[in-house]
């Protein structure tokens, strides 16, 4: 995982300066200044691109495989390895998307590379670099939804010991087969990525985290216990600080806030998706 994951990296670094440098050079805009002021308030398909930036930085359900490939596994390298590449993605998804819409403006589209030539031999060798940052990234994914579906017909008894081998590789080309099938009769994944990003996005990135927090601690037991760092235990008189208020509160209000949150963004949306196809 570590040598695909170097590979992966430094394709993306190389699309990014090849977007960049390319873009600046066959942009047809000099600046800004032709650009109405009303085009650079966010207006339009907010909550479907909300949706589809969500669902770039969601990476829970990978979580344990990238944990375990870490040759020394502590909570302390957990941590700089989970920050950093959030703080990495966060920079270069902010620098393709200036230099896109800074390059093409209004005419930018949502896959960036969709913006040139086919016939750019530069953007192709980013296409190709694109194409292979796939192939690398596809099989953990492929992975996690291959064991989430083993484990659930498990627990049905459909599977077992027998037919296990069997059923998981007709699992795995389903999985392979349906998503190839996506990808080669469909010209323009951007309706595809928005509808997958608002709908996934939503909902792992903010739905599902809020109401695991709230089963995992419970719902009763966090709103008791912001009730009683607020007004204070009556039985002993004991008063918290302002650090115990704020965590409690914290604990209790902010998954519902996500829950409310990812309902918002899926249901707009979706259907600004649908109203703009």
């Amino acid at each position: 995982l570590d040598k695909t994951s170097a590979m992966s990296f430094t394709a993306v670094i190389i699309i990014v300066f090849t977007v960049t440098i390319e873009g600046a050079r066959v942009s047809p805009y000099d600046d800004l200044s032709g650009l109405d002021a009303s085009h650079l308030v966010i207006n339009q398909q907010w909550f479907a691109g909300a949706g589809t930036m969500a669902f770039a930085f969601v990476c829970h359900h990978n979580s344990f495989v990238i944990f375990t490939s870490l040759k020394n596994p502590t909570q302390k390298r957990w941590n700089i390895t989970t920050h950093a590449a959030l703080i990495i993605s966060v920079i270069f998804s902010m620098w393709l998307a200036i230099a896109g819409f800074f390059n093409f403006q209004l005419e930018t589209q949502g896959d960036i590379l969709n913006n040139f030539s086919y016939s750019n031999p530069t953007i192709n060798f980013a296409r190709a670099l694109l194409a292979i940052t796939m192939v690398f990234t596809y099989p953990m994914e492929l992975f996690v939804s291959r064991h989430s579906i083993m484990k659930c017909l498990k627990l049905t008894e459909i599977i077992n010991t027998r037919n296990e081998n069997t059923y998981f590789y007709i699992i795995t080309l389903l999985l392979w087969g349906s998503s190839l099938c996506i990808g080669a009769f469909i010209n323009d994944l951007g309706v595809v990525l928005e509808i997958v990003g608002v709908c996934c996005g939503a909902s792992i990135g903010f739905i599902f985290p809020g109401l695991v927090s709230l089963r995992i601690f419970g719902w009763n037991s966090l709103k008791d216990t912001m009730i009683e760092t607020y007004k204070g235990n009556s039985s002993t008189g004991k008063k918290y600080s302002c650090k115990e208020k704020y965590i409690a509160g914290w604990n209790f209000i902010f998954p519902i806030f996500m829950i409310t949150f990812g309902v918002v963004i899926m249901i707009m949306g979706l259907t600004e998706i649908f109203l703009n196809i």
